[in-house]
């Protein structure tokens, strides 16, 4: 009960403890006959984010302190990133890749592990021998994680942080920018009408880029992600 910090209410009855209380009595419990693996099956679902993090913070002490390996099944990347020392991404029972958390988010080699881990930006272009035709303009076939790609129609996948804007005359115009957080909601008048997209910005943009400003949206080589067939968005069947 200390090491969960539940030592001053060992005589409480359980219906008097709050939610989180209740999860680290649990915790206590499984952690008491001193197992070698612990399975943490979704433990923090229900419970709202500022407690989840603090739960997080002391299942992984736990654990680190006492040796135990745990194995955690989630559908949050942020749980993911906090928790784990490596990570397999299941889909449809399937390992799609695996590796450490810094690494699946900095350089994931799947569509799938890109989307999970990012603020994915899905677009229709076309990729040709020597450069990618998108409605944000063209870009160098270097961008493509795998230089190999089939030229034709494709669905590009890059996350938002691997997306800089730059300024240029003869660029697409900003005609609308939303903050929130660390991402803006850009809006483009692109080559093919009004597009939105989610960036990572401003980083090193500086701070003569807004609305009104003309600029080519540049991806980061070996930053995009194509496929011919249609991505599909079924969150029930991805987990960690």
């Amino acid at each position: 009960m200390k090491r969960v910090g539940l030592a001053d209410f060992a005589e409480r009855n359980p219906d008097s403890l709050s939610g989180g209380q209740r999860q680290r009595v649990a915790l206590a419990r499984a952690m008491a006959p001193e197992p070698r693996v612990l399975l943490f099956d979704e433990p923090y679902a229900n419970l709202d984010a500022p407690l989840r993090r603090a739960l997080r913070k002391d299942a992984r002490r736990i654990i680190r302190d006492t040796g135990t390996v745990g194995l955690f099944v989630t559908h949050d990347p942020a749980e993911v990133l906090m928790m784990a020392d490596h990570v397999a991404v299941l889909d449809r029972g399937a390992i799609v890749e695996s590796g450490t958390p810094q690494a699946l988010y900095d350089r994931p080699e799947s569509q799938f592990a890109a989307e999970l881990f990012g603020e994915p930006q899905v677009f229709e272009g076309t990729i040709y021998d020597d450069r990618i035709v998108t409605p944000l303009g063209e870009w160098e076939r270097r961008a493509l994680v795998d230089s190999a790609a089939s030229n034709g129609d494709a669905l590009l996948v890059v996350d938002a942080d691997r997306l800089e804007l730059r300024p240029d005359d003869n660029g697409i115009l900003i005609t609308d920018i939303q903050s929130f957080g660390r991402l803006n909601r850009v809006s483009f008048d692109g080559t093919r009408g009004e597009l939105t997209v989610i960036l990572n910005w401003p980083k090193d943009a500086g701070t003569s880029i807004g609305v009104g400003s003309r600029v080519r949206v540049v991806p980061k080589p070996g930053a995009v992600f194509a496929s011919p067939c249609a991505v599909e968005k079924d969150n029930d069947s991805h987990y960690y």
